[in-house]
């Protein structure tokens, strides 16, 4: 089987940075149109005759060029395994384990502090920039914070309406005192029953409704205490009174 290997891998890259999916080539020259980079095209076994030993050694950084990967990354465990956040990376080799990842081709700018997600494998740089493996993040539990408020009740108490006996006018079309008085009106009495000063219907009904005009006088009953109270009409709901001015 030959060993020979002669051709290159190159993969392009967007506007933005990143790889664009697919894009992988091999060929033997970089293309003229776009933006390509050559990456390593043989993960092992990479074969270089030679009648002498050869001593190679490879340093990391300053200024030489490296081979970019779009890896997930974040400020965060959470950012970086949920995958939310891709960023081109540049290496000496694979991303792996005490690797240093850098921001820059020239391997210049370590990406320090950091975290990074390669195949569900966690890892996190230290101020060097060097990958130090975590776990999987299929394994690493987050916690979340959950705050309760406590609901608010509000509690809303309605009175019930008091409808008096009243007649109108002093008018003899019945007895208020026996129960036989003309209207039963729904007064509100702010400052009670028998203080005397500016009281109304309940909400949504005025005096036209029972065909009392403005400046009549309308005597009624209290129900409760058997007092008298005199009303003076003024408009709308709204009325004078002039407090308990008799009993039944």
């Amino acid at each position: 089987m030959s060993n020979k290997r002669d051709l290159k891998a190159f993969v392009r890259f967007d506007g933005s940075g990143r790889i664009v999916a697919g894009s992988l080539i091999l060929r033997k020259n970089k293309p003229k149109v776009g933006k390509w980079h050559e990456i390593q095209a043989y993960e092992c076994c990479n074969y270089i005759p030679s009648s002498s030993t050869t001593t190679t050694t490879t340093t990391q950084g300053g200024g030489g060029g490296g081979f970019p990967f779009e890896l997930l990354t974040g400020p965060t465990v959470e950012i970086a395994c949920e995958g939310f956040q891709g960023t081109v990376l540049w290496f000496v080799a694979a991303p792996g384990e005490n690797q240093v990842a850098y921001v820059d081709e020239a391997l210049t700018i370590p990406y320090a502090n950091s975290y990074i997600q390669r195949f569900g494998d966690l890892y996190l740089t230290n101020s060097q920039g060097v990958m130090q493996y975590i776990n999987n993040c299929a394994f690493i539990t987050t916690t979340t914070t959950t705050t309760t408020v406590a609901p608010t009740t509000t509690t809303t108490t309605t009175q019930a309406l008091t409808f008096y006996n009243g007649d109108y006018s002093f008018n003899p079309v019945g007895d208020i005192c026996n129960g036989t008085g003309q209207f039963n009106l729904p007064v509100l009495f702010p400052n009670g029953v028998c203080t005397s000063g500016t009281v109304n219907l309940a909400p949504g009904y005025t005096w036209s409704q029972y065909g009392i005009s403005s400046g009549a006088t309308v005597r009624l009953k209290d129900p409760s205490t058997s007092n008298i109270i005199q009303l003076n009409i003024g408009s709308g709901s709204s009325a004078f009174s002039f407090g308990c001015t008799a009993t039944c």
